[in-house]
Formats: C-alpha cells, sequence, structure tokens
C-alpha cells in the first residue's frame, strides 16, 4: 500500500483541495452537493491512470503491458499497480488523457459545465482532473526535462523554453477556471 500511497497521495490532496474551493467559493449549504463534489474530485484524479487499464483491457490485451497491469488489478495488487506505473509511465509512449488535445477539450468543456451551473460531480472532476493533469506535467518536465510526450499531435521539435511557458499557461487557466465558480 505504500507504493499506491506515494503515487497518489499528491493527487488526492490536489482533489480535495479543489472539492474543498467548490464548495467556500459557491457558498454550499447542500450536504449532498458536498458530498457529490468530493467524490467527483477525487474521481477526477484517478481517471488520469485509467488509460492504462482501458489500453490493457480494450486496445491491446495481448501485450506484455497489459498482460502485467491485467495480472496486478486480477491479484488487487493496487500497490504494485501504482509502483508499475511509477517505474514504466513515462515509457509507455502517447497517451490521449495526457496530451495537450485532451486538456483543450477539457477546457471547453469546463466553461460549458460550469456555465450552466448543474451537475456538481462534473465541475469538480473537471477541476480535480485539469488540476491533476498540471502535476502531472510539472512531475514528467522535472523527471525527463521535456513534454514531447503531451504534444504527440506535433510531429516536430518544440524548445524547452516553451514548455515552461505552457506549464504557466495551464496554471492560469486552472486559476481562470475558478473564477466561474
Amino acid at each position: 500500500m505504500n507504493a499506491f500511497f506515494q503515487r497518489y497521495k499528491i493527487p488526492l490532496l490536489i482533489s480535495l483541495v479543489s472539492a474543498l474551493a467548490y464548495i467556500a467559493l459557491k457558498g454550499e449549504s447542500n450536504w449532498i452537493n458536498a458530498v457529490f463534489a468530493f467524490l467527483g474530485a477525487l474521481a477526477g484524479s484517478l481517471l488520469i491512470d485509467s488509460e492504462s487499464i482501458i489500453y490493457a483491457y480494450l486496445l491491446d490485451t495481448s501485450s506484455e503491458r497489459a498482460k502485467k497491469i491485467k495480472s496486478l488489478l486480477k491479484a488487487m495488487d493496487f500497490s504494485g499497480f501504482a509502483k508499475y506505473l511509477d517505474e514504466y509511465d513515462y515509457s509507455f509512449g502517447e497517451s490521449s488523457i495526457k496530451s495537450i488535445f485532451f486538456q483543450l477539450i477539457l477546457f471547453v468543456f469546463s466553461i460549458y459545465v460550469f456555465t450552466t451551473g448543474e451537475m456538481v460531480f462534473v465541475q469538480t472532476l473537471t477541476l480535480s482532473m485539469f488540476a491533476n493533469l498540471l502535476y502531472a506535467q510539472h512531475l514528467e518536465f522535472q523527471k525527463t526535462s521535456t513534454l514531447e510526450r503531451w504534444f504527440w499531435l506535433y510531429n516536430g521539435r518544440i524548445p524547452n523554453k516553451f514548455f515552461s511557458i505552457y506549464l504557466f499557461f495551464i496554471l492560469l487557466l486552472v486559476v481562470f477556471q475558478y473564477t466561474f465558480l
């Protein structure tokens, strides 16, 4: 369980802060909406790693990576699963959820969700997911000194200075989302 806690302690903290910020900024007094806010925020942090599960069970079911993920999940070894993701996360190649394209779609979707003012679960899910994607990008940039995997739609070489500017821009977008609350 230690590897699971190590991998998810900061994303879960980001999710809890997202839910608390939502409740505080909205002045939410209905306890059911508060519960939905926390559940949506927690789901947002866990959905980022769901792509590896989808890959293993639906997209490439016979690869070694898929077999390893399936065996860990079948044994309910969540700590081993988290450790496996930590060790091999950056070698998995392109990812749909961890991409600039997904973040743009998520941002447009979040504007729609916040302007309609409904669905507390979905609002906190998008807030949490956007903040956790920013954290994942920051970690990857620290470990690999590049975010080219996030820009897999672009075939050229991207300068490292661009990644720093991009991370700052995404931080501004995360802060901007809270202005809709």
